[in-house]
């Protein structure tokens, strides 16, 4: 077995597939910068392609439009007895990641032109959880991009919520999170007496008590978790980064209270 070393380079950004640039070149200068641009042209009177990337990369936005023109086809010319001109148009620019794995272990890595979000990746279980999760992605960058750990979470947050409320009927209103769920399941289990949580004050006191410890509540809230057909539901709360902190100040005020009664 011969193996061929073609290229190599001391920092990179993997956007997606087929889509690299070098950040830091190899030190050896017979190694030219690794550069898939991933469908993007870069304009023809820019020199440095590479550094044209990674800018666009690092300095990307939600919604952003690139220049997409292009020459019309000779099947065009053909059928339409045209001359060849130049079709102008644009395209929203794409460079986020494209979810063929699943994102794990998320942090902020530092570089020469600033810090950026990275993650390690492993298989999807299924090739319908891959889809499900590209879609949801799709929804949520419409005003996103993924670009740091906040990103990250409240992606996460957004898909994991979507996949939890598929098997409860419940609705969230615009711009509610995962710790609506939590929320909800709690005070079900407080107002009963259940899972080990007790009823030890007032109602006031508890709506007062939850918006202090970053849990948006209101006395509706609790009106509604006392109808007598409103239960808690076990392993229904989604296992993201809002609800964990919101667990740990319910386990401070609640000690005999079960994580693992309210996470999927």
């Amino acid at each position: 077995m011969m193996l061929e070393l073609k290229h190599a380079t001391k920092q990179l950004i993997c956007a997606k597939t087929r889509a690299q640039f070098t950040v830091q070149k190899h030190p050896n200068p017979e190694f030219e910068p690794v550069l898939a641009k991933g469908g993007v042209r870069p304009p023809d009177d820019v020199d440095d392609k590479n550094a044209y990337m990674v800018d666009l990369y690092m300095n990307r936005e939600a919604g952003q439009k690139i220049d997409n023109s292009h020459l019309i086809s000779i099947r065009e010319q053909w059928f339409t007895e045209s001359d060849m001109v130049m079709h102008r148009k644009e395209r929203k620019l794409n460079l986020e990641y494209d979810f063929k794995r699943r994102p794990v272990n998320p942090r902020m890595v530092d570089s020469p032109v600033g810090a950026h979000l990275t993650f390690d990746t492993v298989p999807w279980r299924t090739v319908e959880d891959a889809r499900i999760a590209r879609g949801m992605f799709d929804q949520w960058r419409e005003t996103r991009c993924l670009k740091t750990l906040e990103d990250f979470y409240d992606f996460e947050d957004f898909y994991l919520t979507k996949l939890a409320l598929r098997k409860l009927n419940m609705r969230l209103n615009e711009g509610e999170d995962s710790t609506v769920i939590l929320k909800r399941m709690f005070l079900r289990a407080w107002v009963k007496n259940m899972w080990g949580i007790e009823k030890d004050m007032t109602y006031k006191d508890m709506v007062q008590w939850l918006n202090e410890h970053g849990i948006p509540a209101k006395r509706g809230d609790l009106n509604a978790a006392a109808k007598k057909d409103a239960f808690p539901i076990k392993n229904t709360v989604p296992n993201t980064e809002k609800v964990r902190r919101g667990l740990s100040a319910l386990k401070e005020r609640y000690p005999t209270l079960c994580e693992s009664d309210f996470l999927i």
